[in-house]
């Protein structure tokens, strides 16, 4: 929110830009003095090269690279991010590392088990 400052300023402003009240009668227009107008002088044109013409309008559209603007984003959107502390980051990796043992346990029960099926079968071929 403006301060009262910036409101004063903001509306001097405004009247300044404000164009003056136009004549509302003919009298008025006939009174109203005129500010003399100035010739304006024509300057010569100079005439350039294709190739320097399109070089003066490399030179004026100065583009920031696509890599900084890409860092420009990505630093922009990391400080949006909802970073957890270090007590949650602990908890989330304790719960996967229990998965992980309680999945390896259970491959190498089946792997065992697949095992002794196998060697049985074999035995009684033999």
């Amino acid at each position: 929110m403006p301060s009262k400052k910036t409101k004063k300023k903001m509306k001097e402003s405004a009247k300044s830009q404000q164009p003056a009240k136009a004549p509302e009668t003919l009298e008025q227009v006939e009174t109203q003095e005129v500010a003399p107008v100035e010739p304006v002088k024509a300057e010569p044109v100079k005439e350039e090269k294709p190739q320097q013409k399109a070089k003066t309008e490399k030179q004026k559209v100065k583009k920031p690279s696509k890599v900084k603007q890409k860092t420009k984003e990505v630093f922009s959107e990391l400080k949006k991010v909802n970073w957890p502390t270090f007590a949650q980051v602990a908890k989330k990796t304790g719960v996967v590392l229990v998965v992980v043992l309680v999945f390896a346990a259970a491959l190498l029960g089946i792997h065992k088990l697949l095992e002794v099926i196998y060697m049985l079968f074999i035995n009684s071929l033999v």
